[in-house]
Formats: C-alpha cells, structure tokens, sequence
C-alpha cells in the first residue's frame, strides 16, 4: 500500500467493504498496511469515479464525499482515513515495510502483537499473497502478504481478510489453484474469495459457507461476486 495512489477507487471499493464487514459484525478490524515507498509513478488514472458520482456515490456517500474532498484538497495519505473516522473501530498497523529479513521480522513481530486487540483482520499488501518468483527476502516481496505472516496469524483464529490485485486469467482456475494453496498451509481454513474486475479479497477463515449479505454489500453487487467452493470438496 503506497500513500500516493490513497484515495483511488480501488481505495474506495476496499474501505466502503471493510464498514460494510464492520457493520455485519466481523468488526473492529486490526487493518495492517503493508505500507511501502513511493515508486515514482502516477496514479494511474484511478481517481475517475469522483467525477461520476451517479455511478459510485450511492454505494456508499458519506466515504465518497470524503474521498472527493480529501482528494480535491491534495491529500493523498493513509493517515486520512484513519483520522476520519470512517473505518469505526480500527486500529492501524503503519510501520513501512521492507524486503531486508530483519526489517520485515521485526514489522510481522509488531503486527502479530497487535492482532490481539481486534475481533478480525485486514492485509492490505500492493499486489496479495506471497507467489513463487518472489520468495522472501528479494527486492519486490514487500508487495505480498507471507506465508510465514500468515501462519503466525492463523493460531488467533480470527478472519483474515486480505487484498488481492487479480491477473489476467481464468478466474475459476485462479481461485482453486490458490485455494489449494491456502489449505495446505492453514490447517481448517476455508477459503472464500470476492471478485470484481481487477481486485478481490479473500476471506480466510474456518466458517465453510458464511451468509452471502455478510461478505458482499449489496449496493456493490453489480461490480463483485463471492466464490466460495474450493477444488477440495
């Protein structure tokens, strides 16, 4: 999570979810920013939707009448919604990360002490969960969530839920694939996950089939849907 692309509408999708979770009870959120250095690019261009707001603002106008005005005063910072008030509840873990060993133990140290204080939990890495070509330690793994952090986590026997960049490929295949993944490495997970367009989050947890209106606000279900069976049943 960088501060420069703050307040993009993937920000939006991903704050309007977590009060909608917080609302459904699975709240108050421990949110870990996986906060990171500035790469030197624009924002992509992601900031469209304040200029729509009979497409967006229905789904959910308080947040997006802050957006738009933090936006329209220049502020692109993380700190900004944690002072708002928005995500009720929430405590933060903001130390940036790194990808030098030490660095990164130390951050997972602070961020499983303070899972203790919160009823659930949010990841919010750049990219997701950790992928092959990027083992810990390189330049870049800073941008995933580890296994090891993970399963240092998983014994809280909280929800953990995690943002997750999707690639270009079969949705389907993608999510038993990773399903796979998860399962093997947590014992009596299930895991769930939300699509929509590029981004998704996935729900670890030990619930197999939680109410649909718990996971998905029903004002984004035009744009997101749950995919909850794993390849292992």
């Amino acid at each position: 999570m960088k501060d420069q692309y703050f307040g993009d509408v993937h920000d939006f999708a991903k704050y309007a979810f977590l009060r909608h979770w917080t609302e459904a009870g699975w709240g108050p959120f421990l949110v870990g920013w996986y906060r990171t250095p500035p790469d030197g690019r624009s924002d992509g261009g992601q900031l469209h939707y304040l200029e729509e707001p009979e497409k967006w603002r229905h789904r959910d106008p308080p947040l997006f009448d802050f957006l738009k005005e933090r936006i329209g005063a220049g502020v692109r910072q993380l700190k900004a919604v944690e002072d708002s008030g928005l995500l009720r509840g929430a405590r933060f873990h903001r130390p940036e990360l790194s990808p030098q060993p030490q660095r990164r133990r130390s951050w997972r140290q602070t961020l499983v002490a303070d899972a203790g204080f919160a009823k659930s939990l949010f990841l919010d890495p750049d990219n997701g969960l950790e992928i092959p070509s990027l083992p810990p330690g390189r330049k870049g793994s800073e941008r995933y969530v580890l296994w090891s952090e993970l399963q240092d986590l998983w014994p809280f026997n909280k929800p953990i839920f995690i943002y997750q960049h999707l690639p270009r490929r079969d949705r389907r295949l993608y999510f038993e694939q990773w399903s796979r993944r998860i399962e093997r490495r947590l014992s009596g997970c299930h895991p769930k996950l939300i699509l929509g367009g590029r981004i998704g989050f996935w729900i670890l947890d030990r619930n197999g089939r939680p109410e649909v209106s718990k996971l998905l606000p029903p004002k984004w279900a035009d744009r997101f849907r749950c995919q909850f069976q794993t390849a292992m049943e």
